[in-house]
This record gives C-alpha cells, structure tokens and sequence, in this order.
C-alpha cells in the first residue's frame, strides 16, 4: 500500500509541478544504519527500509507563502 500511494504521489507531483501541495524526494541508506522520527504526539517512529537496504521515498506538504 505504501509503495502504490508513494507511486501515485510522485505522479501527481510531476504532472502539477510546483502548483501541488506536496513535494518529495528519495534518501539514499547509503551510509544509514537506522533511521527513526517523532510523531506529532511524542511516539517514535523507526523506518524499516533503512535496515533492509532500500532508499526511503520522503513526502512532506510544501509551506504556501504569503
């Protein structure tokens, strides 16, 4: 599931360019051992591509200026 929605979101960004409210970008686990993050409510949160050896697809809501 995960695969598909980054898949449709990296199509989605290519067709509208900067005009959608989403940007993305791939992270090499080249050199990454672990990686883990903090949700909104504290919780952490550890990516489980890093330790297989897969890039990790990064997705975040572009700031509107103005």
């Amino acid at each position: 599931m995960a695969v598909h929605l980054a898949g449709q979101l990296s199509r989605r960004i290519k067709e509208r360019g900067v005009d959608y409210g989403i940007e993305g970008a791939q992270l090499s686990s080249t050199d990454i051992a672990a990686m883990s993050f903090r949700g909104p409510g504290g919780e952490i949160m550890r990516s489980s591509m890093i330790s297989a050896g897969f890039d990790t697809t990064m997705f975040r809501l572009r700031t509107r200026a103005g």
